[in-house]
């Protein structure tokens, strides 16, 4: 699994900043979303998640996140789960290349990133 390099993260924000000032009928806008889309339906092909937590998970949860990316996604998918006590609290989810990440390291990371800029 990768995150967003400094440099990369740089570069989505500044785009992500760009299309906030841009008329919304602009041209990058909808480069914008047909990539955005691409990537989507890449996620949607996949089978196969992982999720990272903080701390194991019960089979219960395990269900309920398997259930909602079956609704989201469209079809079953396969977890695979892991404790990753690093991310001191909170949940990431990877499908592919999609990644949701609530975890508080990852906020801590962003918040710092926010500080130093």
């Amino acid at each position: 699994m990768q995150t967003l390099s400094r440099d990369a993260r740089g570069f989505v924000d500044g785009i992500v900043g760009y299309l906030r000032h841009v008329e919304k009928d602009s041209p990058a806008v909808g480069k914008v979303k047909t990539f955005l889309h691409r990537v989507t339906a890449a996620a949607k092909q996949e089978k196969q998640a992982t999720v990272d937590s903080s701390v194991p998970l019960t089979q219960r949860e395990k269900e309920q996140i398997r259930q909602l990316l079956g609704r989201i996604l469209g079809h079953t998918v396969q977890l695979s789960v892991r404790v990753k006590s690093e991310l001191l609290a909170g949940i990431r989810i990877q499908v592919g290349d999609w990644i949701v990440d609530t975890s508080l390291a990852h906020q801590l990371d962003v918040l710092a990133q926010s500080l130093l800029e």
